[in-house]
């Protein structure tokens, strides 16, 4: 009996080690595929304004979806460890499908209504992603945890300013002041990017280690050494 509970035990912790090794490695391919997003975007955007063509833009949406197509199958198998990361891959397919849609429609209200449902779907997504993010990390890195639970409510706080300029906008004589904290708002959204890359790194890292780290030996009690009582000899 005493055998089947440590071959149990043991096969638990193999198995979570397994667990938090595929984990590390998918986090990885995704902190990739977000690099390589950025990159493209950037060399994409260079050439469609030098040559004053958007066939490359519409280039890389295509690129671009298949390529997030990739980052959310990663989504759909890390729900096996957590139900919250398939829900935001769903959310992301929904994001990602409404921006690319908006590249082949005119600029009219059809193409203002996939901008709309990219950024609600986007939005679905992040809070489903960071929460479970932060979830995941907190036996395993608890500062992990607390920077993806504040990366969050950052993005919320700033997704709410945002709104609020949008709709500030309209109103006469203040409208100039809405358009700056936007402004301010976009270059925020860029520093998020970074700080969202930084933690998915972190992330795959901590996950590894984690996977990594010897168990500790458990207490035997065979070393401990027994009290010994002598009796006082028979004279």
């Amino acid at each position: 009996m005493e055998n089947e509970l440590i071959n149990t035990e043991e096969k638990q912790q193999f198995e979570s080690k397994a667990k938090y090794a595929d984990m590390a490695k998918k986090f990885m391919v995704m902190f990739v595929i977000q690099i390589f997003l950025i990159c493209t975007l950037v060399i994409s955007l260079i050439i469609t304004f030098a040559a004053k063509s958007e066939i490359v833009l519409i280039a890389f949406g295509c690129t671009s979806f298949a390529v997030n197509i990739i980052y959310a199958i990663i989504l759909f198998l890390l729900s096996k460890y957590d139900s919250e990361f398939g829900i935001a891959g769903l959310f992301y397919i929904l994001e990602t499908s409404f921006s690319i849609l908006k590249l082949f429609l005119p600029d009219n209200s059809m193409a203002l209504l996939m901008s709309l449902l990219n950024a609600v779907f986007s939005f679905l997504y992040l809070l489903k992603f960071t929460n479970a993010m932060s979830s995941r990390f907190l036996p395993v890195d608890a500062s992990l945890s607390d920077s993806w639970d504040t990366y969050r409510k950052v993005n919320i706080y700033i997704i709410a300013t945002s709104i609020g300029c949008a709709v500030l906008a309209f109103i006469p004589g203040i409208n100039i002041l809405a358009g700056i904290v936007a402004i301010l708002c976009a270059i925020a959204a860029i520093g998020l990017l970074v700080w969202e890359l930084v933690l998915q790194f972190n992330s795959s890292k901590a996950m590894k280690a984690f996977a990594n780290k010897p168990d500790e030996p458990p207490a035997d009690s065979a070393s401990v050494t027994p009290l010994v009582t002598y009796e006082n000899p028979v004279e």
